[in-house]
């Protein structure tokens, strides 16, 4: 008897919780994907391709230190893209490293090392904090901040 409500139990558990393992695993393509998404756009200035990354009331900052000072500097989404799209001789090439993921119902964050170069001069190094919002059934950046670098910029042997 005892055999058969631990078997219960644990078959119970399975058929409950699994759908919700292959929901957050979604999830987490859906917003790699993404992620990817603006990146590309911004290797091949697409500013459509950029724009739709982002939900209408996205905010962005980008942080400056020097020395023992540090600037928190807020950008202007349509801004940021705009620049992109404007006219350059560089490819404007963001690779990303590693990553940590973490996805709560509509809500999302993300860590990641990027390696950001003008064609294949390297120009800096430094952390995306991206988050995210699931609007309609897809995921959305809402915010980006960023720290930027010139030191211990070490390029991973893989990136993204």
């Amino acid at each position: 008897m005892i055999f058969l409500i631990n078997r219960f139990i644990w078959v119970t558990t399975l058929i409950c919780f699994f759908p919700f393992l292959g929901l957050t695993q979604n999830s987490n393509q859906e917003i790699k994907a993404l992620v990817l998404q603006l990146f590309d756009g911004m290797r091949q200035s697409d500013t459509t391709m950029m724009s739709s990354c982002f939900h209408e009331n996205c905010m962005m900052f980008t942080t400056l230190s020097k020395g023992d000072k540090s600037r928190l500097i807020s950008e202007d989404v349509k801004g940021f893209i705009a620049s992109v799209g404007k006219e350059h001789d560089e490819v404007y090439d963001e690779r990303l490293g590693e990553y940590t993921l973490n996805v709560d119902d509509v809500l999302a964050s993300m860590e990641v090392k990027y390696y950001f170069f003008l064609d294949d001069k390297f120009s800096h190094c430094g952390t995306n904090f991206f988050t995210f919002f699931k609007d309609n059934g897809a995921w959305k950046i809402i915010s980006i901040a960023d720290t930027r670098s010139r030191e211990n910029c070490d390029l991973p042997e893989t990136t993204w």
